[in-house]
């Protein structure tokens, strides 16, 4: 079979995070409609505890996977062998830990009795989902990507029934759906090693002391700047679950999400630009690397922009639609979250890391985790949640770009914001916010509000006549962005 390229690589990764994230949504969805708020917070608050620790309890060894395997193809079996052991060891550690009184810790922390129960069913999950990571950076180095989709496919589809079939047939409690997602994480654990073993070269295990360790030395630092995004990402959930109670959390949690279409989709652009751009660095060509990284922003632009201010025009019947009238609030913190879409459109570490710059991703990372922390504990406690989403939302948006632009212009000598390129993106912005404005004058004035009673109604007519209106602007720029 003929060796697939980068894009399709690329794309099979997308299509493999679109099944996750379909999923994780489908769930929500279920789940926010049949359990009462309470307990709907409990659910999430128990995923959000082993989000929170998942990074460190892998070490960064499914990473270690892309750099070792390569390398030493001849111990790829026993490589897999030791990884499998070591987050056995740490999984393990965190189910006693989570069994010993470990839930009722959390569970205080939260403010949330119920989540005790909830977690001590959960605390097996990690020994089996640990292992579950490394099926997908094996099958990449194996050649066998091709199928990463349908093996994602499987693992969402084991996971929707796994955590809603339980509450359908036995109670309408959180506890019932960590117990089922467990279950299903069992048959998922069964599949991959299943998998490992059929794809992986027939080859002898033969374990090594010191091959274990150097893994670990290797994938340790990667762990540490997994933890650090990790935690910043879900910071703003963790103070809420904290400071507010559980029906306050489940009403944030389901609209504190950003439109999944901007990592996919800058994120595969990305990994499709990294090599093209450390080969260009490597020459010294920076200026064209670094026009290279604009023209790649102002595409993704293209399509970022119109479909994030659309989403921010639908926003309360979009979680209607979802969640349920009950989580029409939720709309408030969805649409603060979709202002972000400026710093989501490109991917700064390609800049950074064809520089061989790694370590300045994580001490971003690292910083605006501290001025995030420290600002939002501050805000909650004097304006409420609201203080965590300005503080979260101006973090990323001013920061992040300030920082990474700097850094930019120090290796490479100049900025990504030129004049053509913050003309081109002020543009398309501009048009993609008066597309969805003109939507909203022409769905009122025409009385498209009284034929279209319910919230999909009203989102896909909105959609349609946004769609004509923005279809324009691609018109116009076709020609301009090659």
């Amino acid at each position: 079979m003929p060796q697939l390229s980068r894009t399709a690589k690329a794309s099979f990764l997308a299509i493999g995070r679109i099944s996750d994230f379909s999923a994780f949504l489908i769930i929500s969805i279920f789940l926010s409609r049949l359990l009462s708020k309470e307990e709907y917070a409990t659910f999430r608050q128990t995923l959000l505890t082993y989000q929170l620790v998942s990074p460190l309890l892998s070490l960064g060894l499914p990473a270690a996977i892309l750099y070792f395997l390569p390398r030493t193809p001849e111990k790829a079996r026993s490589t897999i062998v030791e990884i499998l052991l070591v987050v056995a060891g740490t999984g393990g550690a965190f189910s006693l830990f989570m069994l010993s009184g470990g839930a009722e810790v959390v569970a205080e922390q939260f403010n949330n009795p119920e989540l005790t129960q909830s977690l001590e069913a959960f605390a097996y999950y990690p020994l089996f989902t640990l292992p579950s990571a490394l099926i997908v950076p094996t099958l990449v180095t194996q050649d066998k990507a091709l199928l990463i989709p349908f093996f994602s496919l499987w693992i969402a589809v084991v996971r929707l029934i796994s955590a809603t079939l339980p509450i359908f047939l036995i109670s309408k409690e959180s506890v019932y759906a960590a117990q089922g997602i467990v279950i299903g994480s069992v048959m998922i654990f069964v599949s991959v090693i299943v998998t490992l073993n059929n794809k992986l070269p027939k080859q002898s295990v033969k374990l090594e002391f010191e091959h274990t360790l150097k893994l670990v030395r290797y994938s340790f630092p990667i762990s540490l700047g997994t933890v650090v995004a990790t935690v910043n990402k879900n910071i703003d959930k963790f103070l809420v679950a904290t400071f507010a109670g559980p029906s306050t959390f489940a009403v944030f949690v389901n609209g504190a999400i950003e439109i999944p279409l901007m990592e996919i989709i800058s994120g595969s652009a990305s990994q499709i630009l990294l090599p093209e751009t450390s080969l260009l660095y490597e020459q010294k060509e920076y200026g064209r690397a670094v026009d290279l990284f604009r023209r790649s922003t102002i595409k993704c632009a293209l399509i970022l922009f119109p479909i994030s201010t659309f989403a921010f025009s639908v926003a309360p019947e979009m979680m209607v639609l979802l969640y349920g009238e009950e989580y029409r609030e939720s709309a408030f913190f969805f649409r603060a979250y979709t202002l972000l879409m400026p710093n989501r459109i490109m991917v700064w570490g390609t800049l950074l890391n064809a520089s061989g710059n790694t370590k300045i991703a994580f001490n971003r990372a690292l910083l605006g985790t501290v001025i995030n922390l420290i600002g939002s504990i501050v805000l909650i406690k004097t304006i409420g949640v609201i203080g965590v989403v300005i503080m979260t939302v101006t973090t990323i948006l001013i920061f992040n770009s300030i920082f990474n632009d700097y850094h930019v212009r120090r290796i490479y000598g100049e900025t990504v914001f030129n004049k053509k390129t913050s003309g081109f993106l002020g543009l398309i912005l501009l048009i993609s916010i008066l597309a969805p404005t003109v939507t909203g004058i022409f769905f009122e004035r025409l009385a498209f509000s009284e034929i279209s009673s319910t919230s999909t109604e009203k989102i896909f007519v909105k959609f349609t006549i946004n769609l004509i209106l923005y279809g324009n602007l691609f018109f116009i720029f076709r020609r301009k962005i090659k």
